[in-house]
């Protein structure tokens, strides 16, 4: 329930209409994609570990978050940003 039900109230009493918006949907196709993806690598290795929790499955786990964190800020980085001067990849030496 969570969110969606207080937002479904808040604009059916202000009868306002559900629009995302050009802005709302951009790349929501990739983000469904790298969920579904995301879904299918974690059931995989779960599988693959004989449904037990060990520490290679932990590890797996791990990798499988920094991976979509890295993609989905990459996602969200501006159409002109130049990712070599964010500034975020250099480190002062």
């Amino acid at each position: 329930v969570g969110l969606p039900l207080p937002w479904l109230l808040y604009c059916m009493a202000k009868g306002k209409a559900f629009d995302l918006g050009a802005q709302g949907s951009k790349g929501i196709a990739s983000s469904i994609l790298l969920l579904v993806l995301m879904l299918a690598g974690v059931i995989g290795a779960i599988m693959a570990m004989r449904w037990k929790m060990t520490k290679g499955l932990g590890v797996v786990m791990l990798i499988f978050y920094v991976l979509y964190v890295i993609f989905y800020l990459l996602q969200k980085l501006p159409p002109n940003c130049d990712a070599s001067k964010v500034g975020v990849f250099q480190l002062p030496f």
